[in-house]
């Protein structure tokens, strides 16, 4: 397995000195000792003029210095890019031209000859065709772009193969989004693991993810370099490994633009959407003073004026304005000081022309305090205009902030990599002072029905402690807010990995065994369910009205789909089995029975996640786990075989094919969703198993008719 990554080193040009001396210490000089102590590794590495220039600035010449042993060495090539890290699509020319060759000059005068790039990077990897010619003429070999430049879609890219823009002759390296938006070195390890690994992992992120967004406390980076399984090389040495050629005409993109914005013609939205009004009021501010500069080329102050004029381009003015959260390591891109830090740059350049007229400078003060007023009353949420609009939060980010910094204090923990992030609950990593790991989650809603929720989970955890016969394994620890009105979860992290990453490699031999040992257990807990039940708050009880219910609520979805009559047979059907269904006997149910869930270490196995635990039949979480064993060598029915062992018979044989009809519209909402999140191989299986439910149904449907 091939590995090539691109680290990004860069930071807004008016950064705070105290900070970026901490991030040079947990990320820049990490990597930077990690690759010293891997004379085999090789990565391409991208250093922004802008940064350049601070860490002269704060005398961190130890970054530099660092960064100049390891191109000397040949472990990294050093790429071209835009100094102050403006998006170049949405510039003039002349401005593009000028970031390049301020870039250039700089990274020459303080690395020298090791830097002699034949690649670029475009800050956030925004690709325009203009653009693209630009970089050709300034004599650059290739560009490196997101996977969605190549047809506007993701996770249907082929990376063995070198792609080369028609018309123009530049090559592109594509990066692969998903594996980049995770803690890479993580997710490398996770392939190591696979019968069937990837021939390519092109990987590019910021060099801050490694230490500073993300304490990599295990060590993962390292380890991932030291893996005999994993090899390393530049982009620049990619290129030469493949024997393939396409010629490709690239969609203009960034490294955050999704599919649904590209076909609504908005390719920067996290820069320029139109809807975004402070978006529009920073670029009318800064087309006015590109102009103004450029027509007082004459001005004593101009070089001033300049500078300022940079400095205002830079992209972050721009994204900490788009109110979105592109990743689970990013917060929500709102910071009021940042976008006005920008517009006062912008303001500066024109306020330090002297030869510019009144009305001119008048003009341009009016935008500026209209920002400022607009980002404020924003901020503070007291126009009726942001009142109507829909805000793009997907939790409290003050009571998070809060509670985790409760938990962390009282457990002396640190945080590691975020797993699951959504409205109602917060799930990370974190380890103790002794290197012990727990996961941690936290309830984010503070209605009555999340705190009854959150409440019967620790209710049930707390009392899987406590059954000794338990077969499968649980967690050693498990802390908990003791109050009526629960606020976190806490246990030792149980070692091992989902059984998901194994099925969808089509390893599913291995993964099918797994299943074997969970029935185990969730027939110990069914047999249990009388004792269990005393010791638990009120849960829910899944009659037929409740299924019935469950069934209709992801139909909208399904019908994109499976036709229309079949989804009508099988609500027939369901609603035919009504006395049959409610006199089953309701036992206890995970209620999310998915691969994701069942964790695997040798012959150990565990379930997690009991946030869905309620009353069903037997057969419900059998059938939702089947819908995931739909592609051979094995088949649903080798699930339902493996439950039942000698005991089937045509009743649970009836309830088991009932329970798949009632499950396969929610089956097709969570593929649906998948498929925006999967990788090539991942896709593929999506779309295969969506096929193996048109067949599955119309199968159901006939068996059960008769």
């Amino acid at each position: 397995m091939n590995w090539i990554n691109l680290l990004h080193f860069y930071q807004p040009p008016n950064q705070d000195g105290r900070l970026l001396r901490q991030i040079a210490k947990e990320s820049y000089l990490y990597i930077i000792s990690t690759l010293k102590k891997n004379p085999d590794a090789r990565c391409s590495v991208n250093i922004s003029g802008s940064l350049t220039e601070q860490l002269v600035k704060l005398k961190l010449n130890s970054v530099i210095n660092g960064l100049k042993d390891l191109a000397k060495n040949g472990q990294i090539e050093i790429v071209g890019t835009a100094k102050y890290h403006p998006i170049l699509p949405l510039i003039p020319k002349k401005e593009v031209v000028r970031q390049i060759e301020l870039n250039d000059k700089i990274t020459r005068a303080y690395f020298g000859s090791v830097y002699n790039p034949s690649g670029f990077f475009a800050p956030e990897l925004a690709y325009s065709e203009e653009v693209a010619k630009i970089i050709k003429s300034r004599g650059y070999k290739w560009i490196l772009l997101d996977e969605v430049s190549h047809s506007g879609q993701l996770g249907c890219l082929n990376y063995g193969k070198k792609y080369i823009i028609k018309n123009n002759g530049l090559e592109v390296v594509f990066r692969n989004r998903g594996v980049s938006k995770s803690y890479v070195p993580e997710k490398i390890l996770s392939f190591t693991k696979y019968m069937v690994k990837p021939d390519y992992v092109i990987t590019a992120t910021d060099a801050e993810m490694y230490g500073h967004h993300h304490k990599d406390y295990a060590n993962l980076y390292n380890k991932a370099l030291q893996n005999p399984s994993v090899k390393t090389a530049t982009m620049t040495q990619l290129l030469r490994m493949y024997s393939e050629e396409e010629y490709v005409t690239p969609v203009p993109a960034s490294w955050e633009s999704r599919p649904h914005e590209l076909q609504k013609n908005i390719p920067y939205a996290l820069w320029d959407d139109p809807k975004n009004k402070i978006h529009s009021q920073l670029w009318k501010l800064a087309n006015f003073a590109i102009k103004a500069v450029s027509e007082n080329t004459e001005s004593e102050s101009f070089d001033w004026a300049r500078k300022h004029l940079d400095v205002g381009l830079a992209s972050c003015h721009w994204w900490w304005a788009s109110e979105r959260k592109p990743d689970a390591f990013t917060p929500i891109t709102w910071d009021p000081n940042i976008i006005e830090r920008g517009a006062k740059e912008l303001i500066s350049s024109i306020r330090s022309l002297e030869s510019t007229s009144p009305e001119t400078k008048i003009h341009a003060e009016e935008l500026f305090l209209r920002i400022s007023k607009d980002v404020w009353k924003k901020h503070w949420n007291i126009n009726k205009e942001s009142k109507r609009e829909k805000k793009p939060k997907r939790f409290n980010a003050a009571l998070l902030t809060e509670r985790k910094e409760n938990v962390f204090e009282k457990y002396s923990l640190t945080p590691q990599h975020i797993l699951s992030t959504t409205g109602h609950y917060y799930v990370t990593g974190c380890v103790n002072k002794r290197g012990v790991e727990y996961i941690l989650k936290i309830r984010l809603k503070d209605n009555a029905l999340e705190k009854k929720l959150f409440l019967k989970e620790i209710a049930f955890w707390k009392m899987l402690s406590r059954l000794k016969h338990y077969p499968l394994s649980k967690p050693k620890k498990i802390y908990f807010d003791v109050s009526r009105k629960p606020e976190y979860l806490l246990y030792q992290k149980i070692d091992g990995q989902g059984i998901g990453n194994l099925h969808y490699i089509y390893n599913i031999k291995s993964s099918f065994e797994s299943v074997k040992s969970i029935f185990n257990g969730l027939r110990y807990l069914q047999k249990n369910t009388d004792k269990i039940r005393k010791g638990l708050p009120r849960i829910n009880k899944k009659t037929f009205a409740e299924n019935m219910k469950f069934f209709r609520s992801f139909q909208t979805t399904a019908l994109q789909y499976l036709p229309k009559e079949s989804l009508a047979d099988a609500e027939k059907i369901i609603k035919k089995n009504k006395k049959f269904i409610n006199r089953q006997p309701l036992v206890i149910s995970h209620g999310d029975l998915n691969p994701r869930n069942i964790i695997v270490s040798g012959k150990k196995t565990a379930l997690i996640d009991w946030s869905n635990i309620c009353l069903n039949n037997e057969m419900f979480d059998v059938a939702f786990l089947s819908l995931y064993f739909l592609l051979p060598p094995k088949t649903d029915s080798d699930v339902y075989s493996a439950f039942v062992g000698p005991n089937g018979n045509d009743e649970k044989k009836r309830l088991f094919l009932l329970n798949q009809l009632i499950i396969i519209p929610k089956f097709i909402q969570i593929q649906s969703d998948s498929i925006k999140y999967a990788d090539t191989i991942q896709k593929k299986i999506i779309y295969d198993t969506l096929d193996s439910l048109k067949a599955l149904i119309k199968e159901i449907n006939n068996v059960l008719l008769v």
